[in-house]
């Protein structure tokens, strides 16, 4: 196991035949504790495109500008769903 702070430009390879299985945390800084629901809606809207990638792979070679402008009406509409979401739960 090994933990890195992955907001630098780094590289990784898997020079074997087996399966690597990756398991991610995210740990958010008390810097950025304001902007919680804006990165949780970002983190959240992007893996929501990622899923529709996988279904649609055609999605994956269009223009990086054009994916940020799909991100956006859902890191917006997460951004305000979030914490309704959180007041329901309680």
């Amino acid at each position: 196991m090994i933990g890195f702070e992955d907001a630098f430009k780094h590289e990784a390879w898997n020079n074997s035949n087996e399966t690597r299985i990756i398991l991610l945390f995210d740990v958010l800084k008390p810097e950025f504790a304001e902007q919680k629901n804006k990165i949780c809606a970002t983190i959240l809207a992007s893996f929501y495109l990622q899923q529709v990638g996988n279904i649609i792979p055609k999605l994956y070679e269009v223009d990086r500008r054009f994916f940020k402008f799909l991100l956006f009406p859902f890191v917006l509409f997460l951004k305000l769903a979030i914490p309704i979401r959180n007041r329901l739960k309680k």
